[in-house]
Parts: structure tokens; sequence; C-alpha cells
């Protein structure tokens, strides 16, 4: 039976893993002789690998005409710069990383099996293969810079060359052992980044285990202890995330491949606000409330790994896969009433959607057969390397363009299925509405409140799913749009022309498919507090007024469908701003046709 991989194990097998740098922190009653050891063990690998770097330099610039051997050299810098990078910050915040290590080690030892059960399932079973294999793969690698030398035509393990002869003994071995060496400290230095990456792991972990507790909490004193809890871990993940970040933005300078290990480095801690909005709020004290109030203002901002003007936030956002499958299960148990609201929505929507499928498959054919009518044997202007007029190899790539064509059409009617599910988040938040401005008892309020939770959950799924699609589409849409105007420039046949209006009418549609329920979206969303604010609110009790307020506080901020530094929130204003650059960019165009 294999035998099963705990924290404890993960911590040790992360720490055997660093055992040849001397990476890990000492403990704070270490004594000074052993922390100077330490140190000057570290200053030694310092200059044992810009010794390496040094001849890696030596070889490249004495030759330069060697393609084969200047791309091998100029690989070999770049571990050799990490590990002398990571040497530094290791150096330069060796107290702060000292610190964060032993607070972790302090929590893995006293958790209790209810907490460690938690963190086993999210992520050492997650993801402690994954780490498992990078180190191992790291050290495996090391493995072929010993056999490089014996089954190649190389003397040494890295291109490398001296200002002697050292091809005799015992230069030759000391100069091997000197790389073998090296390497094993860049294998051990790639597994650095194993090491950050717990680090923030388990300040993640402990936020999962704060939102579990704060699902559970019945009483003021358990409240207490969470925001007590809540204050002391934004401390320490705030010192995790200036831990990490140099050595993140050393990997992220040094080496793609450790750009793995930061794959997912966004610490949960928004979920705290999540959590207490998910609580059963509603049936508490008003002093309760209160405080939950705060707690929720000071979660609005999450914890980020983020070097300012040197590296931007890293994350990982996971894709929704029942998005589709509610939103079928939520139309067949759709009630009258609710029908008539999205009933309402297709009326609204079904010419323009069901015409751009019409018109993209419409193109599609103009496409297909122009031949016909041009002087061209296939749809594209595509060459080839051979003979194209003997059949069947005309046949086979006419036919091959045409269903390319046809795919090119299903991939923009791509864009109608992102938009259905905009349009349906926005119907069901209209639907609440209409509840939220008939409620006249707290049960009902409790009913609409578990049910904007839920929407708001679904809503941030749909819109982590429509996201890509959305920014491929107005990026590919730009680029056609800009190929296409230089095209209607040019003398081209009328047929060619037509074309691309067609092509113009179907890249402008397809940003317009997102941007128009996008802006419907913010405005249902923020329609919420809204409705709110509309009802009785004056008449009821106080608990239901404080409950209602709640309600409000989270409604403020609307739901948005944007990429953060690349792409703004999608509305109706940006697709005017849209429409107006590519206008420009025609302009621009046709001044710089004529002058040529």
């Amino acid at each position: 039976m294999q035998e099963k991989v705990t924290l404890k194990k993960t911590i040790a097998v992360v720490k055997l893993s660093l055992f040849v740098i001397w990476f890990w922190p000492l403990s704070l009653n270490t004594s000074k002789r052993k922390v100077l050891c330490m140190k000057l063990y570290q200053y030694v690998c310092i200059l044992l690998t810009i010794a390496v770097l040094a001849s890696m330099i030596y070889a490249l610039v004495q030759n330069l005409d060697d393609l084969d051997l200047l791309i091998k050299s100029s690989l070999g810098l770049f571990p050799c710069s990490h590990v002398i990078g990571n040497i530094l910050c290791h150096l330069a915040i060796y107290q702060r990383l000292q610190c964060v290590t032993l607070e972790m080690e302090n929590f893995c030892a006293l958790i209790k099996p209810y907490e460690e059960t938690i963190v086993q399932r999210e992520y050492i079973d997650k993801y402690s293969t994954f780490y498992g294999f990078c180190i191992s793969l790291f050290y495996m690698s090391l493995f072929g810079l010993f056999v490089g030398p014996i089954v190649l035509d190389e003397p040494l393990p890295a291109p490398a060359d001296f200002p002697f002869d050292a091809s005799h003994q015992p230069l030759r071995a000391i100069t091997y052992m000197h790389q073998i060496v090296v390497g094993l400290f860049i294998a051990a230095h790639l597994c650095v980044n194993a090491f950050m990456a717990l680090l923030l792991w388990l300040a993640s972990a402990r936020f999962k285990l704060l939102t579990e507790e704060l699902r559970t909490i019945t009483n003021i004193y358990d409240l207490a202890k969470c925001i007590e809890k809540h204050q002391q871990l934004l401390e320490y993940a705030g010192e995790v995330a200036l831990t990490v970040r140099p050595f993140a933005l050393v990997t992220v300078f040094f080496s793609t491949v450790s750009l793995i290990v930061f794959g997912l480095i966004f610490i949960t801690s928004t979920n705290i606000a999540q959590a207490v909005f998910e609580m059963d709020w509603y049936e508490e004290s008003e002093y309760f409330r209160k405080n939950l109030q705060m707690v929720i203002l000071r979660s609005q901002k999450p914890i980020l790994v983020v070097l300012p003007c040197g590296l931007p936030s890293l994350s990982l956002r996971y894709y929704a896969s029942l998005v589709t499958f509610e939103m079928e299960s939520f139309c067949e148990l759709l009630k009258p009433r609710e029908e008539a609201v999205v009933q309402r929505y297709i009326d609204k929507c079904v010419y323009f959607y069901g015409g751009s499928i019409f018109w993209i498959y419409l193109s599609c054919l103009f496409i297909i057969f122009g031949p016909i009518t041009l002087d061209q044997p296939f749809p594209t202007n595509a060459e080839y390397p051979f003979n194209i007029y003997r059949q069947p190899i005309k046949s086979i790539i006419f036919i091959q363009q045409t269903i390319a064509c046809l795919q090119g059409a299903a991939q923009l009617c791509m864009n109608i299925f992102m938009a259905l599910l905009l349009w349906f988040s926005s119907a069901r938040f209209e639907i609440l509405v209409e509840k939220l401005q008939e409620i006249t008892n707290n049960s009902e309020l409790k009913k609409c409140i578990r049910e904007h939770q839920n929407l708001l959950k679904y809503t941030e799924e749909v819109v982590i799913l429509v996201r890509p699609f959305a920014l491929t589409s107005v990026w590919f849409s730009t680029i056609a749009l800009i190929i296409v105007g230089l095209i209607m420039l040019a003398d081209q046949p009328l047929l060619m022309k037509i074309q691309c209006v067609g092509i113009i009418f179907s890249g402008l549609s397809v940003v317009f498919m997102y941007t128009w329920p996008a802006e419907h979206l913010i405005h249902t969303s923020d329609e919420i507090e809204q409705a709110v604010f509309y009802t009785e609110w004056y008449q009821q009790p106080i608990a239901l007024r404080k409950a209602l307020h709640i309600v409000m506080l989270r409604a403020q901020k609307p739901v948005t469908v944007s990429v953060p530094c690349v792409m703004p929130a999608l509305s109706l204003k940006y697709y005017a701003s849209y429409l107006s650059t590519i206008f420009s960019y025609f302009t621009t165009l046709r001044v710089a046709m004529q002058n040529v």
C-alpha cells in the first residue's frame, strides 16, 4: 500500500531538497557561530557559481561566430545567475524568512486534527504530486550533467572555456566536479521555488481554515476570536508576501521553467468576506452584524504577491465547469412569472443574435464561393510549395479550406454562447429584483439573501469563463479590422470589397455581442441596491432594516467583465471608444496610403 503524503512529510521533503545550499532558516536559539558558518557557506556558493559563470562568459566571448555554442552558453548563464540572485535575496531578508518559516512550523506543530484534515484534502492531496514531480525533475536533470560528457563529444558538462589548458589531470577532474557541484546548487535553488510556494499555500490554507471557522460561529465571543485571528493572519500573510516577492522576481526574470511553481499565489483572503456574507447573519443581533461589516470591509482588499513597478500580481484562475448545466437546470424549473422576464430578454435580443448567426455563416459562404467569381483557385489566397492544380490535391485543399472557414464561423458563434450566459445572469438578477420589491417579512428576505449569495457565486464563475473569450475576440477583431481596412483602401475587385464589408460587420458585431450584455449585467446587478432601498424598509422592524443594510453594502460593487491592466470593463461606453479607435485607425491608414 502506498504511504500517504502528509503535511509534515511535505515540509521534510522540501527541507531536504534545500539541504545542499543550507537555505532553510535556522531556529532562533541557534548559536552565532553556526549562523556565521551558514553565511560563509552562502558566500562560498556565490564564489563557486561566479567561477562557472565566468568560464561560460569567456567561452561565449571566444566563440561569438559559433551559433550553437553561443546558444548553449547563453542558456547556461541564466541558471547560474538565478543561483546568485537567490543567495543575495536570502542574505538580505534572512530574518524575515526566518520569522515566517518558524511561524509556519509552529502552526504545523500545533495544528488540530480537523484542520489537518482540511489542509490534507484541499492542499496536500491536490498539489503534492506536482511539486514532488518538479523537485524530482530538477534533481534528475542533474543526472544529465553527469552523463553528458560520457555520451556527448564534450569534455565538461557545461559549455565553458578557460584561459589555460584544462584538459589534463587533475585540472579536468577538478573542473568537472566543480561544475557538478554548481549543478547541485542550481537544482536546489530551483527547489527554493517549492519552498516559497509552500509558504504561500500554507498561508492560503490558514485563510481557508478561518473561512470554515467563520461559517460555524454562533455568538459574539467566537466572532471576536475570529476577528483577532484574522488580523494576525493578515499581518502574517503580508510578511509572507514581502518574503516571497524578491524570489518571485528573480525566478520570473531568470527562469521560465520556475514560472509554473508560481502559477497560483493569489492568497485566498478575499474568501473571508464571502464567508462572512454567506453566514446566517440576518438571524443575529445588531451588534453581531456591525462587527461583520468591519470584517467585510477589510477583506475586500486581498493579499497579493506583488512588487510595485517590477512584478505584477501573479494568479491562477480556474474556469467554472458547471455554468452551462446550472443555466439549463434553471430554465427547466422556471416559474411562469420568471419565464415572462426571460421572454422579455429573448424578444429584445433574438433579432440581433439570430441575425448575427445568419450573417456570419452568409459571410462564410461568400468566402467559400469566392473562387467562382474571382480569379483565384481557393477561398483563401494561400500558397503552397508544390503543384496544387492537379487532382485530387486541388479538391482536397478546397475542402480543407472550406472546413476551416466553417470552423471559423462556428467559433465566431461561440461568442453568442458567451453572450447567452451573460444575458441569463442579468435575467436572474432582474428576477431577484422583482422578488426584493415585494418582500414583506423577514422569512422572505432570508430567501432573497440566500438567492443573492448563490447568484453572486454563479455570476463570478460566468465572468471567469467569459473573460478569456472576450479578450481574444476583441484582440483578433481589432487586428482583422485593421487588415480589412488596408484591403478596402487598396484597389480590389468589387466582390472582394463586399467580402471585406461582411468581415467588418462581423468584427464589430462580435465586440458588441459582449459589450451589450455586459452593460446590462452592470445595471441589473446594481439594481439590487435600488430594489432594497425602494422597499418599505422604514415600516419594517430594526432587525430587518439592518439585514437590508448589509445587502445594500454588498450590492454596491456591480458585476463587470474585465481583465485587469489588459481590458477595461466591457460596456457600451467601451464599445463607443472602441469604434472611435477603429475609425481613427482607418483615417490614419487612408492618409498613409494616399501619401505613398
